[in-house]
């Protein structure tokens, strides 16, 4: 997968996209791919962060995000409502919603989007997200936060703003990345580093909180800049740990696989299955 850090990601073309990566031969890229459902965010025009981060969400392959809605996240909630081709489901309560996005990316086998409010409905949220990154499930939370000029940065006091939480500090220990955009013209790279984390690797749960003056801010999307991953390190080398699996195998009588997670979230649900019917073959 291919990450295009110096065009926008609705842009690049396959042809693009086949030269960049062949430059980049040498590690393992990653690239949001080219989605018509970006065609409603011009290049050159200016649009709120918030109306960038739908069709972003969009252009993931997600169709529906779990929300409550609240003042704390109006212009997210209003983009989700206005995005072509996403559908969202309303909650009674924040909870719902990030255990619904974890069963949504079970399912479906993709990103899971909960979308919460600042305060109290971030905080209810947390504990869909403390069963997603027990299990090794990718899911992105997006959640409403005070004004920049309302937080309490390094005050001293416990609030400022309207219902503010501190949510990042919170859930940071169980998220594999969580942070406050404080910058709009960082909304491109903090959702390309936040989903590219939860889809990668170990997956799991990742966070994005955005004021609410940022979610309203104009950008222009060619002005934003993307984020380009590590190139990964190699990969340990399992085949001696393999062969003694299938000794132990061969010698058991009645041998009982237990498939982890990864089985589903590598695409190898098929392979495990083949694997447990014919195993005895391979002798």
């Amino acid at each position: 997968m291919v990450c295009v850090a110096d065009m926008p990601f609705f842009e690049a073309s396959n042809e693009m996209v086949s030269k960049y990566a062949a430059s980049l031969s040498s590690q393992v890229v990653y690239f949001f791919t080219q989605s018509v459902y970006m065609t409603s965010i011009k290049q050159t025009a200016a649009v709120r962060s918030a109306d960038y981060l739908a069709a972003f969400i969009r252009a993931q392959g997600v169709k529906t995000v779990f929300m409550v809605p609240g003042g704390g996240a109006m212009f997210l909630n209003d983009a989700i409502a206005q995005a072509e081709d996403l559908d969202y489901v309303p909650h009674h309560n924040e909870q719902a919603c990030t255990i619904a996005a974890e069963a949504y990316s079970r399912v479906n086998e993709k990103l899971g989007v909960a979308m919460v409010t600042t305060g109290p409905g971030a905080t209810n949220a947390i504990t869909g997200v403390a069963g997603a990154w027990i299990e090794s499930v990718p899911m992105l939370v997006i959640s409403g936060q005070v004004k920049r000029v309302d937080m309490m940065g390094d005050s001293g006091v416990r609030q400022k703003g309207p219902q503010e939480v501190n949510i990042v500090e919170i859930v940071s220990p169980i998220t594999k990345y969580a942070v406050t955009v404080m910058d709009p013209l960082q909304i491109r790279y903090e959702l390309e580093k936040a989903v590219h984390l939860a889809t990668t690797g170990r997956k799991g749960p990742v966070w994005i909180d955005v004021p609410l003056d940022v979610q309203a801010a104009p950008v222009i999307p060619s002005d934003l800049v993307g984020y380009v991953p590590k190139a990964p390190t190699q990969p340990s080398d399992y085949r001696q740990e393999a062969l003694k699996v299938l000794q132990l195998l061969h010698q058991s009588r009645r041998p009982v696989i237990l498939g982890g997670t990864a089985f589903a979230y590598l695409g190898r649900r098929k392979f495990l299955q083949n694997f447990t019917e014919n195993w005895e073959s391979l002798f």
